[in-house]
């Protein structure tokens, strides 16, 4: 946890930053915890944190039976064989190497397709799940009713709402991907759906931060920003995610500038009047970005 963005965020703005994310919550669910839970939301500034499948259709709306469809089915994973029960008995290595590894092998012998990177990276087609159906005009009416009422909610507490953009993996390595693939879709697809949160988040006078550019920009070898196997950013990606909210937010005037973000923000800081009384951050989004 020490090495999450929103832990890196509270080192460089010396603010607290308080972590609403649980794995797989989706816009309507950050509404939720801001109507149950209203105390904790007052004169805030909030990040609204969007990922790709924040956009799909099923998780966009409550169902009275939402928990119990989900529930330990979420944690589905393949039934071992008797070659993984062997592995598992004689291997030296910790549970979480040979979980990913007996995972990376179900994908190859499932005829997923996969591709192993330079680095040691694996990608997967299609790993952020995009599809087609999510940017339908009913999804966009719907979506725009949920940011809608989270600006609404936000206000109604005096705090201040910005709109934070989370690349998929795929995107930040989008040339990797359309080598090896040949295939835009799916990151055509999640710019359309970006694109579509901020016409959407422009039209309520929220502010946006994309931080597609600056992941990709820092994206090396050496350095990359997202890890191994999975599909969440690295220590490295974390890193770079917290600098550039941090920097987004003195820029526009939202918190007061520390001597490390004027340090690390190279562009000049922008004044403005948006009032600097708020008592903290709210971050609303996935626990483990």
């Amino acid at each position: 946890m020490e090495n999450s963005w929103v832990s890196r965020l509270e080192q460089l703005l010396n603010v607290t930053v308080s972590n609403f994310g649980v794995v797989g919550y989706a816009p309507w669910q950050y509404n939720e915890n801001m109507k149950r839970f209203p105390e904790f939301f007052r004169n805030k500034i909030i990040l609204y944190c969007l990922y790709s499948n924040d956009f799909e259709e099923t998780t966009t709306a409550s169902s009275k039976d939402y928990y119990k469809k989900k529930g330990r089915v979420y944690f589905e994973s393949y039934p071992p064989d008797f070659f993984d029960l062997v592995a598992v008995k004689t291997a030296k290595d910790s549970f979480f190497d040979r979980t990913v590894t007996s995972t990376l092998y179900h994908r190859i012998v499932d005829e997923e397709n996969v591709v192993g990177l330079s680095n040691g990276r694996t990608l997967f087609k299609g790993e952020n799940e995009v599809k087609e159906e999510w940017t339908s005009k009913d999804n966009r009416e719907y979506f725009h009713r949920t940011l809608s009422e989270a600006h609404k909610l936000a206000t109604e507490n005096g705090s201040q709402m910005i709109v934070v953009f989370f690349p998929s993996r795929i995107v930040t390595l989008s040339g990797e991907y359309i080598k090896h693939f040949q295939d835009k879709k799916p990151i055509d697809l999640e710019k359309r759906l970006f694109q579509m949160a901020k016409e959407e988040s422009t039209n309520l006078d929220l502010e946006v931060i994309d931080l597609s550019n600056p992941l990709q920009a820092e994206y090396t070898p050496e350095n990359p920003t997202y890890n191994l196997i999975d599909f969440h950013l690295s220590s490295y990606g974390n890193q770079v995610a917290a600098r550039e909210i941090a920097c987004s937010l003195g820029k526009h005037g939202y918190i007061k500038p520390t001597k490390t973000t004027t340090y690390i923000c190279t562009e000049k800081q922008v004044k403005t009047t948006t009032s600097l009384v708020t008592s903290g951050i709210i971050h609303l989004d996935e626990i483990d970005f």
